[in-house]
């Protein structure tokens, strides 16, 4: 399922019937899907009898998958970080690559909001905004006829 992630599924789901929403979150024994009303349904995968996209959106063409995780620590007022990291998904060791050097990790909460195209605007707008990417290229000096 990891290849519909962010985009519109209709789900059939033993002793619940059909659910309709987009996949945000594939993990292993478990999918979470937004529903129409913007809350987050948990669907263990055991019960999952079939699935299928609903959209009629071409198949994307070398996409490549982005999760987002961050930490965070209410306790303290610690805003956290936040880490995007490349791949099909997440575990638990990849949170050392940005919660390594913290003094303070053994008291904060950390996690996933789900692959980056699923993640609310809202909270990538705080993420990125104003955030500029990439390097200027130096300027190359023009020789002087002497």
């Amino acid at each position: 399922m990891r290849n519909m992630l962010g985009k519109e599924i209709d789900v059939y789901v033993q002793d619940e019937g059909q659910v309709i929403g987009k996949l945000v979150s594939d993990e292993r024994s478990f999918v979470l899907l937004k529903l129409e009303d913007g809350r987050i349904k948990r669907v263990v995968k055991q019960k999952i009898c079939s699935f299928m996209p609903t959209g009629d959106e071409p198949e994307e063409v070398g996409y490549v998958p982005f999760h987002v995780l961050y930490c965070e620590n209410p306790t303290t007022k610690c805003p956290g970080v936040q880490f995007v990291q490349e791949g099909e998904g997440v575990s638990k060791t990849d949170f050392e690559k940005f919660m390594g050097g913290c003094p303070c990790r053994d008291d904060c909460r950390f996690g996933t909001k789900g692959e980056l195209r699923s993640v609310d605007g809202a909270y990538l707008k705080d993420m990125f905004g104003n955030t500029m990417f990439g390097v200027y290229p130096e300027k190359k000096e023009e020789e002087q006829d002497g």
